[in-house]
């Protein structure tokens, strides 16, 4: 990571608002070709799993590709709004390390939801028809277990940490529904959340361990 000083692990560390929004950049990027690569190389040969009962009762919602979208706006907000780099170093190293396994299980054990075989529950407007076929269109059913949806969303709930501002409250709320989401927009199975969710708490502590502990920075504070 660019502007970074050296934990005693011997790992980056932020120092500065620039380095903090470069590293940021040059993770995005990573992770970007940790998504894309995996899904071409299973896309061929991907399996369809058997669902729970009442998983197949869950409807197609396309008016849930709102919340389903709010994932990437959560992620930039949460992100942007914390002031403690050394959080901020936490948060990056455990993206990129829950990315990259998650790739590793995408290739190992590719799995296609079949979203073909559900119907929308309720007719969309047609904005939100349209936005829910574009999102189809360039996020193919794969690359399901773990669900990177919701490591994604509990790395922001974790990132701005817990407590009763309306920040937080806002964060918290906005990434229970995009975890919700991934069921009724028809992208991932019931057992991609659980998945998801031991990926992200691994990540987030093993990339703890590697932060300096009541280290303070130039720039420090807490998530708004």
């Amino acid at each position: 990571m660019p502007e970074r000083a050296r934990t005693a692990a011997g790992l980056p560390l932020l120092r500065t608002r620039t380095g903090k929004y470069a590293a940021a950049l040059l993770v995005a990027l990573a992770c970007a070709a940790l998504y894309i690569l995996p899904g071409r190389i299973a896309a061929g040969h991907a399996q369809v799993i058997a669902l729970f009962d009442w998983e197949r009762r869950i409807p197609w919602i396309p008016q849930t590709v709102w919340p389903y979208l709010a994932q990437y706006p959560l992620l930039v907000a949460s992100y942007a709004s914390c002031r403690d780099l050394v959080r901020c170093t936490r948060f990056l190293y455990a993206v990129l390390l829950a990315q990259a396994v998650a790739a590793l299980l995408f290739v190992a054990w590719p799995l296609r939801y079949p979203r073909e075989a559900f119907a929308a529950a309720w007719p969309p407007d047609a904005l939100t028809a349209a936005v829910a076929g574009w999102v189809r269109a360039i996020d193919a059913p794969v690359n399901c277990l773990p669900s990177l949806h919701v490591t994604s969303c509990l790395f922001c709930m974790l990132l701005v940490g817990a407590g009763r501002t309306p920040g937080k409250v806002a964060c918290h709320a906005v990434a229970l529904a995009s975890i919700a989401s991934t069921l009724t927009f028809k992208q991932h199975y019931a057992i991609d959340l659980p998945a998801g969710a031991a990926l992200a708490l691994a990540a987030w502590w093993l990339a703890g361990r590697a932060m300096p502990p009541g280290r303070a920075m130039p720039d420090t504070g807490t998530a708004t």
